[in-house]
């Protein structure tokens, strides 16, 4: 989900979710189904994207380690919060 875009130009998270939702339509069977499946692909993304800045740093100096040496794991932090998706307002 894009949920990273929309927390970022604070756009209302209800609205894209429910766009975004409407695509899934036909295949999801319901509310609790779709939480289940937005739960595992946050915590997905957020190994995605941790390995991408790990790969990312592979070669970095020393000032892009300090400038953004955080990135993986704060990406991976995102595993253990309680909506790993980081919907604004969930």
């Amino acid at each position: 989900m894009p949920s990273a875009v929309v927390h970022h130009t604070g756009l209302p998270w209800d609205g894209v979710e429910r766009a975004y939702r409407g695509a899934w339509e036909t295949a999801v069977a319901d509310d609790e189904e779709w939480a289940a499946l937005r739960r595992a692909a946050g915590v997905t993304h957020a190994v995605n994207r941790a390995w991408s800045w790990w790969g990312a740093l592979a070669e970095a100096t020393e000032a892009e380690w300090d400038d953004w040496g955080e990135a993986p794991a704060r990406h991976l932090a995102g595993v253990l919060a309680a909506d790993p998706a980081g919907a604004p307002g969930a």
